[in-house]
């Protein structure tokens, strides 16, 4: 039985990595709710002026609210109803100043007057008692004509405090119109704020709901018309009040100067007509007063300031268009992004598709070159297994003792053969014998490198695997002792036909039962002999064993043993066992061996030995190099090819991995880019 070899076997798993890709995203954008404005519930209508309000603006006792969302024309119309206010103001300035002018008149007449009651205290001094009762005439005349003229002087008074009165109104209009153009400016900053709003709001959702919020400002821009018309209207009907108070405030002034004329020419008396002076001038002073108090007023109005405001309200309209502009102008830029932004969703999408569908390839290929690198690792592996069993057989194979026999041995049993056995020379054999003893002929069953085969082996029941095992490594090691004898053209082997017949012989030995001393059994030897075969035996050799249970391993070392034995220590058979064994240089020899244990427990090893013409086909020596050298060389081809492949293999691999990892990276972008 040969070497017992437990052959290891490398195995490996790659562990494969799951790639899953989540994608998709959800983009929400927040409502945009227009800001409603809250009024008061004091609110009262303007009823002292006829200046337009602007339609979307209530005017309250503290101020003007914005109610509707301001367009760029509602900003024009309270710039147009503020240019009406000032006009307004400006013309009711022109009254004022007309009534000064009619007072300085009325004053000179007044000075004028003044004169003429000198003139009548002068004429005092030359008075006569007649002359004074003309003159108290006179007098009661004037004082007539005073009482009229105080009376006209009163129509002029309630004249002037009308002017006031409508210069207090123009006043009013002129606040209200500030007050609506301030509103107009928070119009402006509201409908700035709405750009802003609908740009956000066309970042978030796209330019719909700006369109929305268009078409409202547009809806405003035609009530803001309306409210332009019937601001028109109004503006007409103050104009022609204005001028009904100056066509009445120019003929009371008339009216006083030619009364103020007559109470001059008929006031004679000095008394009387400085009375009367003294009236008329109290009562001058009053409508002077009442007009510095209606110009007062109108100064008070701050036209400057009004005008200042105006030109600020043009200003705040200006950047009003040119936010309006500039919103437009976003508005369609974001129009613009909108239509990159979803062409670049539709090219990012179809780029996504394409590139899906290429990470899925490339995860397929990916597979398929692990599957492809884990078959050729498998037969790398598998090659490469065989080859170190195979290096390590022959290793082990090289590495068995051999039976070295000295060159003086081999020379002293080729004299004794060629001197027909001479005594002499079988002594002179003997002697070289105990010098190789000396030197250590039995190391080799001592301390030499056999076969390690740990099985348990029975020599009265060995199986015919054993016994063949055992004879498979006797013929090994007599080849070689041959070849030293003979050269390399000889060998001894054994066949299954030789193993057949050595067991039939070793049974009939054990059967015999027969002592020691019995010597070789031609009965037992011919036991093995059958009628189908032409097969005999031609020698054998006996050698004395212990019949005890031992080892494959032990039985290897009584195997080389015996045959030193059978050389060294055979002079009392006259080298016969050694010549059996060594045969000639011509033949092959055919051997068997096998145990027998008598019942009476008597142990042999038989060696016995067929010609090659009967013996069948040799089988191959298991230690024998020649062959396993060759299998090895294969083996070593087949690893280096496997080897190869493998290598081969994992360089798809890498490529296929970095394939995939690009598809992989390529695709994570674009879906971030989506996201």
């Amino acid at each position: 039985m040969g070497n017992k070899v437990i052959k290891g076997t490398a195995t490996g798993a790659i562990a494969l990595a799951a790639f899953g890709v989540a994608s998709g995203a959800t983009v929400q954008a927040e409502e945009l709710t227009k800001p409603s404005t809250s009024l008061s519930s004091d609110v009262t209508a303007p009823k002292a002026h006829n200046i337009k309000v602007l339609d979307g603006v209530l005017l309250t006792k503290d101020g003007a609210a914005v109610t509707t969302t301001p367009t760029e024309r509602t900003v024009e119309d309270a710039r147009g109803i503020k240019e009406q206010a000032d006009q307004a103001v400006t013309d009711q300035a022109g009254k004022v100043a007309d009534a000064s002018a009619k007072e300085a008149d009325s004053q000179k007449a007044v000075e004028d007057a003044t004169a003429k009651v000198a003139e009548a205290e002068k004429n005092k001094a030359a008075a006569t008692p007649d002359a004074i009762a003309q003159a108290e005439k006179g007098v009661t005349d004037t004082q007539k004509a005073i009482a009229q003229n105080q009376k006209a002087s009163d129509t002029a008074a309630n004249a002037t405090q009308k002017a006031t009165d409508s210069a207090t109104t123009q006043k009013q209009a002129v606040e209200q119109a500030q007050k609506g153009v301030e509103a107009g400016q928070k119009a402006v900053d509201t409908a700035k704020k709405g750009v802003d709003t609908a740009k956000a709001a066309l970042d978030g959702t796209g330019e719909q709901k700006a369109l929305d919020e268009q078409k409202a400002a547009n809806k405003g821009l035609e009530d803001a018309k309306k409210a332009e018309s019937d601001a028109a209207q109004k503006l007409a009907d103050a104009k022609k009040a204005d001028a009904d108070r100056h066509t009445q405030i120019e003929d009371l002034n008339n009216q006083a100067a030619t009364q103020s004329k007559t109470a001059t020419d008929t006031a004679t008396d000095a008394a009387a007509k400085k009375a009367a002076d003294n009236t008329a001038k109290a009562d001058v002073n009053t409508a002077k007063k009442a007009v510095e108090t209606a110009q007062a007023a109108l100064d008070g109005t701050g036209a400057q300031k009004v005008l200042d405001e105006q030109k600020a309200a043009q200003k705040a309209l200006s950047d009003a268009k040119i936010k309006e502009v500039e919103a437009a102008q976003k508005l369609a830029d974001a129009k613009k992004a909108d239509a990159d932004r979803d062409t670049k969703i539709k090219n990012l999408t179809a780029k996504e598709t394409e590139q899906t569908a290429a990470k899925t390839d490339a995860e397929n290929a990916l597979s398929e070159a692990k599957k492809n690198a884990e078959a050729k690792k498998a037969t790398k592996e598998a090659a490469e297994a065989k080859r170190d069993a195979l290096q390590k057989e022959l290793a082990d194979k090289k590495a068995l003792s051999t039976i070295n026999v000295p060159q003086y041995v081999i020379d002293a049993y080729k004299k004794y053969l060629n001197s027909d056995r001479e005594e002499a020379d079988k002594d002179a054999l003997q002697e070289v014998f105990n010098k190789w003893i000396a030197e250590g002929a039995y190391d080799i069953e001592r301390n030499g490198n056999v076969p390690i085969d740990p099985s348990t082996v029975d020599p009265a029941h060995m199986t015919r695997e054993q016994a063949k095992a055992l004879t498979q490594y006797y013929a090994h090691l007599l080849t070689a002792v041959r070849r030293q004898f003979w050269g390399t053209k000889v060998k001894t082997y054994t066949t299954e036909e030789a193993m057949d017949y050595v067991q039939k012989v070793a049974e009939a030995y054990a059967k015999e039962n027969k002592p020691w001393s019995s010597g070789h059994s031609h009965a037992a030897l011919a036991a093995g002999e059958t009628p189908s075969s032409k097969l005999t035996w031609m020698n054998e050799n006996i050698s004395g064993m212990r019949t005890g249970t031992t080892t494959m391993t032990e039985m290897y070392r009584f195997i080389a043993g015996s045959i030193i034995g059978m050389m060294v220590d055979d002079y009392h058979s006259d080298f016969g066992h050694m010549s059996n064994m060594l045969g000639n240089e011509q033949d092959d020899d055919a051997v068997g061996v096998a145990s027998s244990v008598t019942p009476n427990g008597l142990g042999r090893m038989h060696y016995v030995g067929f010609s090659d013409k009967y013996a069948g086909q040799a089988l191959p020596d298991p230690y024998d190099t020649t062959q396993l050298e060759k299998d090895l060389a294969q083996a070593e081809s087949d690893f280096q090819a496997a080897l190869t492949a493998f290598n081969e293999a994992n360089g798809v691999l890498t490529a296929k991995q970095a394939a995939f990892d690009a598809a992989h990276q390529a695709l994570s972008t674009t879906q971030s880019e989506l996201a």
